[in-house]
């Protein structure tokens, strides 16, 4: 079994907020886990994260030129 990784850790890791990470959450299935009774302090097991990135990450060769 892997191991988890809180909404926290993520934003921490990601450099983004917690909000981001409960929007990745509701808008683009994210697969946060949550104990039962609970809505938030969600967290994600590491294999559901690397399908997700796998799955939904775009190769930079395909990213829009975006003005920063």
């Amino acid at each position: 079994m892997g191991m988890f990784m809180t909404v926290r850790e993520l934003a921490e890791q990601w450099g983004c907020d917690i909000h981001t990470v409960y929007a990745l959450a509701r808008d683009k299935g994210l697969p946060l886990r949550y104990l039962p009774g609970h809505s938030r302090g969600g967290a994600v097991l590491s294999e559901d994260l690397a399908d997700w990135w796998r799955d939904n990450a775009v190769p930079y060769s395909e990213r829009k030129n975006v003005a920063r």
